[in-house]
């Protein structure tokens, strides 16, 4: 049996590759390794469980160094396969996919021009209304704060005055911290705010062909509409996925997607918010619900994980504290909504609070206290 090297990205979401560590570290098919910057105590408690992971250095200083390392990592364990995780880096990968495929280094992902046309938000809105699905109606810039909206870059830049992620302007405050970014107002546009609970389709594609889906409502999001804390799975209307799958279909699409729907609380309605082809935060939940999205990254048949004996729900208990912190620092709140009641009971479990992580977790959740009290204290006179 031909064993497969697997790099992750260490510098990446904790969330969204603690489910690597589980799945593959001890696969028989999989050699798994480690890339960071340097190993600091989180990350020493991230890995404390598993010893047979290997940790590699590797250069994030700049996009040529950082390829330049992944080639020279060729040369000490072999080619390899990455999983398609860190957002930025992924697309340095992309873009240098010839001469890094060249070298055996493989990812399972489409080619860069398929991946930026649906991760950039601008062309993904663009793509949606093509295949009939609705998306939040486009606004212009507001001059004062009148209403709640959303502002998204149309492409992902890294430079000063473009926005890394979407910034939501719910309140008068949120309005003077987007004002004081300074951003580039033509490599920007507005969206009115859909208030309603968010979904996410979780896809796997080969080639176009729908591999295996999974769906989630999440219920609590940290103020700003940033990350997941509280997510359980649910369904999504048969012409909603139908219409996803079509779009992937076309564009004959090769890995996972995450794709992020919300209910407008009013009419009922679904609108596309966005797309991240790549790993995600809350991807414990599938695996908690016994799908496997990791062996075939690594371009292996999914395992068989079993079906779970209740529905699990998906938790976050540091994030609930992060966002305390954000919410303070924006005068936001979190982004609560109750269960339908028409879903099954499920059992939450905490992403971090297990036996292989429970020392990650308690240095995380002091992480986060520290970092936040600093950031109080920081904004005081």
């Amino acid at each position: 049996m031909e064993v497969q090297n697997v790099l992750i990205l260490g510098e990446s979401s904790r969330r969204a590759l603690i489910g690597a560590l589980r799945i593959l570290a001890d696969d028989p098919r999989v050699r798994l390794h480690f890339g960071v910057t340097g190993l600091n105590f989180s990350k020493r408690a991230l890995l404390s469980s598993y010893p047979e992971v290997g940790v590699f250095h590797l250069d994030f200083r700049s996009p040529e160094l950082f390829v330049g390392s992944l080639l020279d990592l060729v040369s000490n364990i072999g080619p390899y396969i990455i999983l398609p995780s860190d957002e930025y880096w992924l697309r340095i990968i992309l873009a240098n996919r010839q001469v890094l495929e060249e070298r055996g280094i493989r990812m399972r992902c489409p080619e860069e021009a398929i991946y930026a046309r649906v991760s950039d938000k601008g062309s993904f809105a663009s793509l949606c209304q093509e295949q009939g699905l609705e998306v939040p109606h486009e606004c212009d810039f507001p001059k004062s704060y009148s209403f709640p909206f959303v502002v998204k870059a149309r492409r992902l830049e890294k430079s000063a005055g473009i926005l890394e992620y979407p910034f939501l302007v719910e309140n008068q405050k949120a309005f003077s911290l987007l004002q004081k970014k300074n951003i580039d107002i033509s490599k920007h546009f507005c969206q009115q705010l859909i208030v309603g609970p968010s979904y996410y389709y979780c896809a796997f594609y080969d080639k176009g062909k729908l591999l295996f889906n999974f769906s989630q409502i999440n219920l609590c999001q940290q103020p700003g509409g940033k990350s997941v804390i509280k997510a359980r799975p649910a369904s999504l209307p048969d012409g909603i996925c139908n219409k996803i799958d079509s779009i992937f279909a076309d564009l004959e699409w090769d890995g996972v997607i995450m794709f992020e729907l919300k209910q407008d609380l009013s009419s009922g309605r679904y609108y596309a918010i966005e797309c991240n082809p790549r790993l995600w935060g809350p991807s414990m939940l599938c695996i908690d619900n016994g799908l496997d999205i990791f062996s075939p990254l690594c371009f292996l048949p999914p395992k068989n994980l079993g079906n779970p004996d209740k529905i699990a729900g998906y938790l976050w208990t540091s994030g609930y504290i992060e966002g305390f912190f954000t919410g303070l620092k924006m005068k936001s709140r979190f982004q609560s909504f109750d269960e339908p009641p028409s879903l099954p009971r499920v059992r939450y479990k905490s992403v971090w609070w297990r036996k292989d992580t429970m020392v990650y977790a308690m240095a995380e959740t002091l992480t986060v206290i520290l970092k936040g009290l600093r950031s109080v204290f920081a904004g005081k006179p």
